[in-house]
């Protein structure tokens, strides 16, 4: 069975709100491409190269000019399925609101305002997954701002020793960028959401007063569950967070993606 994609476009993007557009369909121009493309393509690209089925993308009601620009299939051929997140609760609601979509596949999850490289990082964490029949995989990389992302402890064979995030000190200069799992991670996100709905949040987990939960506390309770936990370490590649306007200029004066012309 294929994978299918999972691609979270329902946040407010508050942090790109100045640009005067969904963050997500932004128009950059990616190194290899001649046109301007929505800024989430280089997230599409790796779902084509990993082979996935098809991919998910949560939308709210404030985001339908992502469905507009991106439509049913992607220039390759990706089929693109929709979901609706009715309020933007966070990433671990966006898997709750897809459990459905997903289905008993496996999951490749990216992330519509990062680029990653390699280009098969995708591909390479969701094969470690089906080859070790583990519950979750991490692609991780090198980072200089470990403290403002998602850190991952990990040993030499790639098991997972502790998952942060955004921690006040980072005894590791990493972030996870990506991630695979299987239909059993599916179900303990969904259930771990629903959950923390019924408790509340502040008694759950104590985030941030929004409501919003954060993916990777999902991600080290299922590792302290018992569930198989992995990190693919990719050490010479890159991940750019382009989630802000100062972001994405800087990723513009590095060359990762140019402005539209």
């Amino acid at each position: 069975m294929r994978p299918v994609g999972l691609l979270p476009a329902a946040g407010r993007g508050d942090r790109f709100r100045p640009c005067g557009y969904p963050k997500e369909i932004f128009p950059v121009r990616h190194v290899g491409a001649t046109a301007a493309e929505p800024l989430c393509a280089s997230a599409l690209r790796q779902l084509d190269v990993a082979g996935a089925e098809a991919c998910v993308v949560a939308v709210s009601e404030e985001k339908d000019a992502v469905r507009d620009t991106l439509g049913e299939r992607t220039d390759t051929g990706l089929t693109l399925r929709y979901v609706r997140q009715p309020e933007p609760r966070g990433l671990p609601d966006v898997v709750r609101q897809a459990t459905r979509a997903l289905g008993d596949h496996t999951v490749i999850l990216v992330l519509p305002d990062t680029v990653v490289t390699p280009t098969d990082a995708a591909r390479r964490i969701h094969d470690r997954l089906v080859h070790d029949d583990a519950d979750l995989v991490l692609g991780v990389f090198p980072t200089d701002e470990p403290e403002r992302l998602g850190p991952v402890l990990h040993d030499a064979d790639g098991r997972v020793r502790q998952i942060l995030d955004k921690p006040a000190h980072s005894p590791v200069g990493n972030t996870w960028g990506l991630a695979a799992w299987s239909s059993r991670f599916t179900r303990f996100c969904h259930d771990w959401d629903v959950q923390r709905e019924k408790v509340g949040a502040e008694q759950v987990s104590g985030e941030q007063a929004s409501g919003e939960a954060v993916l990777g506390e999902v991600f080290e309770a299922a590792r302290l569950s018992g569930m198989r936990v992995l990190a693919v370490p990719f050490d010479n590649g890159g991940f750019a967070d382009l989630g802000t306007p100062e972001a994405l200029r800087a990723a513009i004066d590095q060359g990762l993606v140019a402005p539209e012309r």
